[in-house]
């Protein structure tokens, strides 16, 4: 499983393989499943028994290995898939490529979730770039949220730092950020003396692991850095996003008692879509859009979906008389 990527189909027959083992008395006497599987892979400090999905284990699995084309360059594996893959980029940027073998698509299938945990630790500034990685001491979202210009669109960390001073530009970081972004960098140290070095966010010696990386619907959707921008640009009236379960993020919205209007839990629903439609994009094209661009592929959805509704409903339909009339 940490090799390649399972088809989803056959992971989904091994889960129920596992579900009627656990509940089946024989191999011929059916027994009464008395909890649905998706409830017992639920961690049990939410309840559940803790089952792991096979899929996202598979992931967590393949996490690993793209972990280790980050942080460890000079291994043999990482040389040969940096050299026919991404000479010229970090695994963090890498694309699939013509032709890509399937170990490259299954360890890339985990990049989403690398990107979403991993974090830059700068030192000297010289291998991170100002708009591409997660360098900011913000742990809900560690990107530069201002918008590049075509000038500055290809900046290093280390275009910041004072070559002579070894000091922050503060300047030109105020010139150039919004002031969330500037007083945010200005709070970094400038350690030339140091390389920058990736690190996993959350993890007290920065090193990930597969249990930090077993994936919920909850973090791919709601809780990652790049899903709360998502949602932070679309300014829909969203419950906070915190650590619970999905379902129970689900329902704080859902339900009636909310008192969201019908169009609002559409929305919501829609842009969950979108999210999800821009993962795909993300493991299987090697592109990921940005979160003004899953918005507004979002609302071209939702109108395109809203007119079709309204053509539906005011379309008048032929009368019978008319219609025969019309035949003869």
């Amino acid at each position: 499983m940490s090799v390649f990527l399972l088809p989803e189909t056959l992971c989904i027959s091994l889960e129920r393989l596992m579900n009627r083992y656990w509940w089946d008395k024989s191999s011929t006497e059916k027994g009464i499943h008395w909890l649905a599987w998706d409830k017992m892979c639920v961690p049990k400090k939410y309840g559940g028994l803790g089952f792991k999905r096979l899929h996202e284990f598979n992931l967590a699995l393949h996490g690993k290995q793209g972990w280790c084309l980050l942080t460890n360059p000079a291994s043999l594996m990482a040389r040969v898939f940096k050299a026919r893959y991404f000479p010229k980029t970090s695994f963090l940027e890498a694309i699939l490529g013509g032709c890509p073998s399937y170990v490259w698509r299954s360890v890339m299938a985990s990049q989403m979730l690398i990107r979403g945990g991993c974090r830059r630790m700068v030192g000297d500034g010289s291998s991170t770039k100002v708009w591409l990685h997660p360098w900011l001491p913000d742990p809900q979202d560690p990107y530069v949220r201002t918008t590049p210009t075509d000038t500055t669109r290809d900046l290093w960390v280390s275009n910041l730092i004072d070559p002579v001073s070894n000091e922050w530009k503060r300047e030109f970081i105020h010139q150039l950020f919004e002031p969330r972004d500037a007083n945010l960098i200005i709070q970094i140290p400038a350690n030339v003396d140091y390389e920058d070095i990736s690190f996993w966010f959350g993890d007290t010696r920065g090193c990930y692991s597969v249990k930090e990386g077993v994936e919920d619907v909850m973090h791919v959707l709601c809780s990652c850095s790049y899903a709360k921008r998502v949602w932070d640009v679309s300014n829909l009236p969203v419950p906070p996003i915190n650590d619970d379960d999905f379902m129970q993020w689900v329902a704080s919205w859902l339900d009636n008692s909310a008192g969201r209007s019908c169009e609002t839990k559409g929305k919501i629903c829609g842009l969950l879509h979108e999210l999800w439609k821009a993962r795909n994009h993300a493991v299987w094209d090697g592109f990921l859009p940005t979160p003004a661009a899953v918005c507004r592929s979002f609302h071209l959805s939702w109108n395109a979906w809203k007119t079709n509704i309204t053509t539906r409903h005011t379309t008048p339909y032929p009368q019978p008389g008319l219609t025969a009339l019309i035949s003869t």
